[in-house]
Formats: C-alpha cells, sequence, structure tokens
C-alpha cells in the first residue's frame, strides 16, 4: 500500500508509463491503495534483482537510475542498458513458471522504485481491460525490438553490427548512451572507423536513429 502523498507526488510519472496510457488515474490510485503495492528506497550499489533474487512483480523508477547488466560466465559481465526515472523493469518475471531471472539490475545511486505485484496486477488486468491492452501491446513492442535483434546478430555488414550493438544496450525508451569514444566503439565491432561513421550516418538517413552527442534513439522498436 502506497501512502497518498507519496501517489500523488508521482502520479503524473506513473501515469506516463505504458501500463497507465490512456486510462483515468483513478485506476492508478485504486491500484496502489491495495497491499499488492509499495515504494522501495535503494542505496547506490544495491543490487535490486538478480537471478537468485528477485520478485514477481513489475517495477516503475521514481528517483535516481540503475544499471542492468548480465554475468558472461567468469568473463565479466555484460553492460545492457540504464534505467532512468520513469522506466520499468520486471516485466520478465511475471505470468510465467521460470524460476530464474537472467539479469541483474544495480543502483546506480540512491534509487527509489513503486513495486506491483503479479497478484495485484492480475486482478487490476481482470477489472480494467485498458490495462490489459496496453500491457498486451507492450509485450508485442518487445517481441518485435528483439526480432529486429535477431536481424541485426544474423547481418554481417557494419550497420547490422551497429545495429546491434546499440538495440542490445537500449533502455526502455530505445535509448542509449555510448560510454566510449567512436573510435574504441569501431574497435570493439571489429570494424574501421570510417565504416562505423557511414554506418550511423545512414541509420539517421534511414531514420532508424537520432542521435545527440553521446545519446542514440531508437525510432522504430
Amino acid at each position: 500500500m502506497v501512502e497518498k502523498h507519496m501517489i500523488a507526488k508521482y502520479e503524473s510519472l506513473i501515469m506516463g508509463t505504458f501500463l497507465f496510457k490512456n486510462t483515468d488515474a483513478s485506476i492508478m490510485r485504486k491500484m496502489l491503495a491495495q497491499n499488492g503495492a509499495r515504494v522501495e528506497n535503494y542505496e547506490a550499489g544495491a543490487m535490486i534483482y538478480d537471478p537468485a533474487k528477485y520478485e514477481k512483480c513489475l517495477g516503475i523508477i521514481l528517483e535516481g537510475g540503475a544499471k542492468v547488466t548480465k554475468a558472461r560466465g567468469g568473463h565479466g559481465v555484460l553492460a545492457i542498458s540504464m534505467l532512468h526515472k520513469g522506466d520499468m523493469f520486471g516485466a520478465a518475471t511475471l505470468f510465467n513458471a521460470l524460476g530464474k531471472y537472467f539479469t541483474q539490475i544495480t543502483a546506480t545511486g540512491r534509487c527509489r522504485a513503486l513495486i506491483l505485484s503479479e497478484s495485484l496486477l492480475r486482478d487490476a488486468f481482470k477489472e480494467e481491460f485498458k490495462l490489459t491492452e496496453n500491457y498486451i501491446e507492450y509485450l508485442s513492442g518487445r517481441i518485435y525490438f528483439l526480432n529486429r535483434k535477431i536481424e541485426s546478430f544474423t547481418g554481417v555488414s557494419v550497420t547490422a553490427k551497429l545495429r546491434g550493438f546499440i538495440m542490445d544496450r537500449a533502455d526502455e525508451r530505445g535509448q542509449v548512451t555510448l560510454e566510449m569514444p567512436l573510435t574504441t566503439l569501431a574497435q570493439t565491432l571489429g570494424v574501421g572507423r570510417a565504416s562505423l561513421y557511414r554506418a550511423l550516418d545512414e541509420m539517421i538517413e534511414n531514420g532508424e536513429i537520432e542521435r545527440d552527442g553521446k545519446r542514440i534513439i531508437l525510432k522504430d522498436i
């Protein structure tokens, strides 16, 4: 159960998520007033989810941020994406019999998240079809996104390699921040720097991405 002043503080942020798109705020308030909803606070470096410690819940970042990583079997960790205010996590834990979560989510600083339990979501989906429709639309979008990733992995062109790199690290909003110079990125992908620049220009011209300094935004996910 989330206290009323907390609901009021974050109402605009929560209503801007995919789950509550085109719904009345009263639906959200009703959900958050129930026992399956709570707010959690995490210190910097705290593990929010990992393969051995997770809940069947949907989370929404309310304050701060978190990083999503995946262990590479004794070869360090792979950076997957960053979570920011308004981003969601945990959808892969819901409505399935899997007993494992495949990534780690770690708070990058002080972080606050809204947690919605699977049982709460199930009841809400029964009562409000628009919530169900929004969730199905989200999952459909993720399937399309994963299909695009598979296509990029099977390609051998520089553009395909770059597309795969971006899609593998994009957050829920389809955004990724390049933490390395383009010269280093070219080396990481095993391509020439000039070829990488051409691939970036091609993806921008085709409307696949927008680039704002180090930030790249996928336009079709």
